[in-house]
């Protein structure tokens, strides 16, 4: 359907649709979702609205911008009407700026590089303990910059404008570093996942459907469809009766998660990690789209691993805890090994591409470049992927590390980002998060004890700003947009400028609103979580570790061998047997923070459509996607909605979901 109208686009002059309008509203459309996201997070403080993948802002502008805004200019003005290519850079331009403002870099940045002085205290001795590694150059050293962020400018104060002029000048040239290197990585993947492996990416079905035949009609089949109406209906009224709830509290609110850990008190079954039942209607849509042994394998093998939890405990196996993460050490270990393992089956086969793009940008490759199509040439990509990680390098010795620890560190993070950008392509999972960080790995392999307490200090920061929650990471995204760029026609390496600039207008945006936002009304009275408890929680774990460093453990080293061999056996097993129920993949997700929250929708997905695809026709199962597609639809559409609504009236904490 959508192939043939890529074809037909691509078999006649068409325009690129990378054009000055689209490219122009795309930059407009990031700039207010770059600041819309840290003041929904910091003043509503209601639902996080790019929190995943999909991110909620993105998917309502994107919503309001082809449901209203174009259907009306084809409707009044035909001709001035957007090309389906035109709506989809401007999507892709959105998709890649949304994480930036909170996870990806924005509201763990600002906090963290202020809250180690505000939250010093004589009790914590982090002064005494690793005040003296920071670079002046690394965090504001001003107490009057600092205090006023967490508290507020009093009256006639002045925005201390100064103290942030070197340490944001030192972040945004690593993160924007971080960011080429991983666009780079990304060159690498794009025509074995989409031309030769074919990966479904479940999370650019919906915008496809939502902009098909619209270039002809004023509305997409999709949003033409009874039955996704039907879907956009049974979360829109739950939600919506829940927000009455938030504005009215004698309405009732219609439970949607029940904590199951109460049933759970007595040793060894208290061991089990955190367990909460939740129903979140996007996720039972989206698990409708994947296939039923990954969906299976996803909430069978977080049960398996709180068991195995129970189990180890029992056998006298104990370790010590992972820091900042709720999984539980002999999962996340496994876990480890698992990602290990599918790394170099991501890289087996790569070793074709890779080997032609080293080939080409050393001059040695006797066949020529066959990269017209890709976002960047061979050359680029290689020779800036090496350049990138020389200056991530150079950032790292500058602050004190030693480079062959700062590169170490970093490639680690993109194994475990490439893994997870794997996870979202191939499974479509809309929110991921791995629960290690290189300090983690480590830890647990080789200890920390070798590591100066600087390089600790630095990594402290690293950690916290680039490697602890990926759920918002560039990678997905990138390769999201080249998989919408394959199927409408659009030439990759003409969008790229509009990417890059979408980065720049998010960092640039998200800066400001951070900072009005904090020295306005204070970062004391934002999210707990960005504000308060994040910071906090990196500079602890430093304090403890230089003073009583962690030991490797030979569990550990058990522990990631076998996941490597699990995972390597459920692959054999799934290339071997044609009726092997259980995914890899599954295994490699294991007891995650984004499964704790996300198992048992999955698991409601899952039985939904294993029932339709029993009894149901071939129609009907066509038919039933319209459906589940608009549960994911409504959810979202709500969530904005709703933001709108807190907005308007001033009301904080209307929330629906939290990933």
């Amino acid at each position: 359907m959508r192939s043939d109208s890529a074809s037909q686009a691509t078999a006649t002059p068409a325009p690129s649709g990378v054009s000055l309008r689209a490219v122009i509203l795309g930059a407009a459309f990031t700039a207010l979702s770059a600041f819309a996201i840290p003041y929904s997070d910091n003043r509503l403080q209601g639902t996080w609205i790019s929190c995943c993948h999909l991110p909620i802002v993105t998917f309502f502008l994107f919503l309001f911008l082809v449901a209203v805004v174009h259907s009306s200019i084809k409707r009044f003005f035909p001709r001035h009407a957007f090309s389906v290519r035109e709506l989809m850079v401007i999507y892709i331009m959105m998709l890649v700026g949304a994480g930036i403002p909170s996870f990806q870099l924005t509201e763990y940045l600002f906090p963290t590089l202020t809250g180690v002085r505000y939250f010093a205290s004589p009790e914590n001795k982090w002064a005494e303990s690793f005040f003296r590694y920071i670079p002046d150059w690394m965090a504001p050293t001003d107490d009057f910059a600092v205090r006023a962020f967490y508290e507020g400018l009093k009256p006639g104060e002045a925005f201390p404008w100064r103290p942030w002029v070197v340490p944001l000048a030192a972040w945004t040239s690593l993160a924007l570093i971080f960011f080429w290197t991983m666009t780079c990585l990304t060159v690498a993947l794009r025509r074995q996942w989409i031309e030769n492996e074919h990966l479904i990416f479940p999370l650019v079905q919906l915008p496809l459907d939502m902009v098909e035949n619209v270039d002809r009609d004023f509305f997409s089949p999709f949003l033409r469809s009874r039955l996704m109406w039907i879907g956009v209906a049974i979360p829109a009224l739950i939600h919506s009766w829940n927000g009455v709830h938030r504005y009215f509290p004698a309405v009732p609110a219609i439970p949607l998660s029940w904590g199951l850990n109460q049933y759970f008190q007595t040793t060894p079954w208290n061991q089990v990690g955190m367990l909460v039942a939740i129903i979140h209607f996007s996720i039972i849509g989206f698990s409708f789209l994947l296939a039923t042994d990954l969906s299976f394998s996803l909430w069978f093998f977080f049960i398996v691993f709180n068991v195995m939890s129970v189990v180890l405990f029992s056998a006298g196996l104990r370790l010590p805890p992972l820091p900042d993460y709720p999984t539980r050490p002999e999962a996340a270990m496994q876990m480890l090994g698992a990602f290990f393992l599918v790394c170099g089956y991501i890289f087996y086969l790569l070793r074709d591409q890779v080997g032609h793009m080293v080939g080409v940008a050393f001059g040695t490759s006797k066949a020529p470049a066959r990269d017209a199509d890709e976002p960047l040439s061979y050359k680029v990509a290689v020779w800036g992927f090496l350049i990138g990680m020389a200056a991530i390098a150079t950032w790292c010795s500058m602050a004190g590390m030693r480079a062959w620890l700062g590169v170490l560190s970093f490639g680690l993070i993109l194994v475990v980002s490439l893994v997870l950008t794997r996870l979202i392509s191939e499974g479509g999972l809309l929110f991921i998060q791995a629960p290690f960080r290189p300090t983690d790995i480590y830890a647990f392999t080789v200890g920390t004890g070798w590591m100066q307490p600087q390089e600790l200090t630095v990594h402290a920061f690293l950690g916290r700003i680039f490697m602890l929650d990926l759920r918002t990471f560039m990678m997905p995204s990138f390769m999201d947009g080249y998989k919408i760029a394959h199927e409408v026609g659009l030439p990759a390496r003409k969008l790229m400028p509009a990417i890059a600039l979408s980065v720049i207008i998010s960092v640039a945006f998200s800066y400001a609103a951070m900072l009005w936002i904090s020295y306005r009304y204070g970062a004391l009275t934002g999210d707990g979580w960005f504000c308060q408890a994040s910071p906090r929680q990196p500079f602890a774990t430093l304090a403890q570790w230089i003073s009583d460093p962690r030991k490797p453990t030979v569990a550990g080293w058990v522990l990631i061998v076998v996941g490597g061999a699990v995972t390597y056996s459920l692959s054999l097993a799934r290339t071997r047997l044609t009726w092997w129920p259980l995914h890899p993949l599954g295994y490699a997700m294991g007891p995650s923070w984004p499964m704790i929250q996300l198992w048992f929708s999955t698991l409601i997905g899952w039985i939904f459509k294993m029932m339709i695809m029993r009894y149901a026709t071939v129609t009907s199962y066509r038919r039933a996607r319209q459906f589940f597609l608009g549960l994911v639809v409504g959810e979202f559409a709500t969530a904005g909605i709703w933001v709108v609504i807190s907005w308007i009236t001033a009301t904080r904490g209307t929330r629906f979901f939290l990933f």
